[in-house]
């Protein structure tokens, strides 16, 4: 696991409900039976991507899935690295994304950013 850890640290954290990911799921069609990879640049501790994972391995079982996450928190992180594949300690701002290379190179992104409220209590994201 790569580890880029920033020195703040951005909280609080809001994971996606397993059941807006069920919901993605009905929408989500696998063709062949090649190598699809899963992507979360703010993947949290890798709950959300490793559901997907597994919903779309039970549905296309000849399919590869393999998963991919970046997270700001290292605590967080750690625990994503018990869960993803691959997992990269950092802010994904830090991270350099190549429009070309990530469309070849990336099946799926599942992008839930980290959201914030402002003092007048709206919610916004960072």
């Amino acid at each position: 696991m790569a580890d880029f850890t920033p020195q703040i640290c951005v909280e609080p954290y809001y994971p996606t409900p397993l059941t807006r990911l069920d919901d993605i799921l009905l929408h989500i069609h696998v063709e062949g039976d090649g190598l699809f990879r899963l992507f979360d640049p703010c993947s949290g501790e890798g709950i959300a991507l490793e559901h997907l994972a597994h919903g779309l391995k039970a549905r296309f079982p000849q399919a590869t899935f393999q998963t991919w996450g970046i997270e700001i928190s290292p605590t967080r992180a750690e625990d994503a690295s018990k869960r993803l594949d691959y997992v990269i300690t950092a802010p994904f701002e830090a991270c350099a994304f190549y429009p070309s290379k990530l469309k070849s190179l990336t099946s799926l992104v599942l992008l839930n950013p980290p959201y914030d409220r402002s003092q007048d209590g709206k919610r916004f994201e960072l």
